[in-house]
């Protein structure tokens, strides 16, 4: 499966944000470096603003996981810190 499709299955949970901070853990302990998973965060992001069925929280809640990631959010929330 695809990082997209991993995406795309995550944003389907009950809980799509804790779904989608497991996914970048997977995705790191996978050997993806913080840079690549950002990548394909950022690439996700634009296909899914042309998905018929866009929804803004689906978009919000990657945003989300992608700030965490930057260090753009509480400490406590960060991902993959540096």
């Amino acid at each position: 499966m695809t990082p997209a499709e991993r995406l795309n299955k995550a944003l389907r949970c009950a809980e799509p944000a804790q779904a989608l901070r497991a996914l970048v853990m997977e995705l790191s302990q996978e050997g993806r470096t913080k840079a690549q998973i950002l990548e394909v965060l950022g690439e996700f992001v634009e296909q899914l603003r042309t998905w018929p069925d866009y929804r803004e929280t689906d978009e919000d809640a990657v945003l989300d996981v992608m700030d965490a990631l930057t260090g753009w959010c509480h400490p406590d929330a960060q991902l993959l810190a540096d």
